[in-house]
């Protein structure tokens, strides 16, 4: 009730499953510039949910998954 105010009001939830851990965690800085290869305007923050390209997805986690 304090976040929403009332006790009908409109809320959106989002359920996440099977989510994984990076073994090689890469900044954010990284992740934009991969994504603005891909074809995405401007850097993202991931405050939300962002629709990514496939090869984007590919790219990223590749990049924080090999061993380094």
């Amino acid at each position: 009730m304090e976040h929403f105010k009332a006790a009908n009001a409109a809320a959106f939830a989002v359920e996440f499953t099977n989510t994984e851990l990076f073994s090689h965690p890469i900044p954010l800085d990284t992740a934009n510039a991969i994504l603005l290869q891909q074809g995405m305007k401007k850097p993202q923050i991931f405050a939300s949910s962002v629709r990514i390209p496939d090869d984007g997805f590919r790219a990223i986690y590749q990049q924080a998954t090999i061993e380094h």
